[in-house]
């Protein structure tokens, strides 16, 4: 198994507890990699002990929606392993009133949700990558419907949002400034390549992307769901326990 890039803050821990949604974003997501898992469907992560008993092997902060980030956003990164899967969750925060659009891409089988408030009670789907593609292949027809591709939220025509895009079929997705949305991606890899993005527009040119491509949504509009805001950072400083005989 390759070691990820990032801080691995935790292996073999629980992160159960979801805190409050932090009033303004904290530039990080929270990632779990639950290794050891068969099968390219999500449904094999969905069910295995792992994932049911919340019990990820690795779990980490990552500052910008994408698994295995390099640390840098224009950069893509490399393959981390195999026979996996990764569950990205937090919250976004839109930077405008308006609508957006959300793309998923991943190798193998994704999922994306997005909640109408910050209660994961209330997430819906939104998108998925049924088969696989490339990374960052947000606007690809490979494996995925032409007419309607399944990884925008806009096209994806089993959505669960309440209101539907009449023209594109989708979710038509209408977001307020600065709130808190929950959102969650789930991707199962099994052999061979492995990605998981998530991009977002918001048709205002806020939210930045390369020359005619789109990228991970940035840390600026992110926050962690887990109580900690990060790797941990020690609030009293550790005094000595050296005592004399």
């Amino acid at each position: 198994m390759k070691a990820t890039k990032l801080i691995a803050l935790a292996v073999g821990a629980s992160c159960a507890a979801f805190a409050a949604a932090p009033p303004a974003p904290q530039g990080v997501i929270t990632a779990r990699a639950f290794t050891g898992i068969g099968g390219t469907a999500v449904a094999n992560l969905t069910n295995s002990v792992k994932f049911i008993n919340n019990e990820p092997d690795v779990v980490t902060y990552l500052p910008y929606f994408e698994w295995n980030a390099t640390g840098d956003i224009y950069t893509a990164p490399g393959n981390w392993g195999d026979n996996y899967g990764v569950q990205i969750v937090g919250y976004f925060y839109p930077p405008s009133d308006g609508e957006y659009w959300f793309y998923i891409c991943s190798d193998d089988q994704s999922v994306l949700y997005l909640s109408t408030d910050e209660n994961p009670a209330n997430k819906k789907l939104i998108a998925m990558e049924p088969v696989w593609n490339g990374t960052r292949n947000y606007e690809g027809t490979d494996r995925r419907n032409p007419d309607n591709p399944e990884n925008c939220s806009a096209t994806f025509l089993g959505t669960e949002w309440p209101e539907r895009d009449p023209v594109m079929g989708g979710a038509k997705i209408e977001l307020k400034a600065g709130k808190a949305y929950y959102i969650e991606a789930l991707m199962k890899e099994a052999g061979g390549g492995d990605n998981l993005s998530v991009a977002v527009a918001d048709f205002s040119g806020v939210i930045p992307s390369l020359p005619g491509a789109l990228i991970p949504i940035p840390g600026e509009y992110l926050a962690t769901i887990d109580k900690s805001s990060g790797p941990p950072v020690f609030v009293v400083q550790p005094e000595s326990q050296t005592v004399n005989e």
